[in-house]
């Protein structure tokens, strides 16, 4: 069974450069930083407890592991994870090559209220660019009943034979 999954790309313009590493940020210490936060509670808007929101995983492919450190603040008011840019890091961002965020196991407890959420990133630290945050509406739906697999203790039936079906 696979968790739900949310996956961001984060890039440049098509028409921008590379922001690159080589900059004044990794002589300043004001690293590049990309946070992402989702709303906690049980309220109109809210994605889930505190306690749930813990749970979600974030990650990003093997080859961008060493560019970006991943800072899970999962015990703040809001719970957010923040991505650090590596002074190693000599493209932070490309239009060729934008970071792969996966956010997993996403699952909401609040289904009393369903409707919208948001999803916040927050950009700072960017060369050439000034500090922003961007909001994603995420729609909260009850989950569908459905057989996630089906299997029988037998490969071959003759009729009349006792089987016993899992799902």
């Amino acid at each position: 069974i696979t968790s739900p999954e949310l996956i961001l790309y984060i890039a440049v313009p098509p028409s921008g450069e590379p922001l690159s590493a080589d900059g004044a940020w990794v002589k300043s210490g004001a690293k590049p930083t990309i946070s992402i936060s989702l709303i906690p509670g049980s309220g109109n808007g809210a994605l889930a407890s505190k306690q749930k929101l813990k749970n979600i995983t974030v990650n990003l492919p093997s080859e961008q592991t060493s560019m970006w450190t991943i800072v899970p603040n999962v015990e703040a008011n809001v719970p957010c994870w923040d991505l650090i840019a590596t002074a190693t890091n000599k493209h932070i961002l490309s239009p060729s090559e934008p970071l792969q965020i996966t956010l997993g196991n996403i699952m909401s407890d609040n289904t009393v209220v369903p409707g919208e959420t948001w999803l916040t990133v927050m950009a700072s630290n960017v060369p050439g660019y000034n500090d922003r945050t961007f909001f994603q509406s995420i729609d909260k739906i009850a989950p569908t009943p459905s057989i996630l697999g089906f299997s029988a203790d037998q490969t071959h039936i003759v009729a009349g034979q006792k089987v016993r079906l899992s799902w």
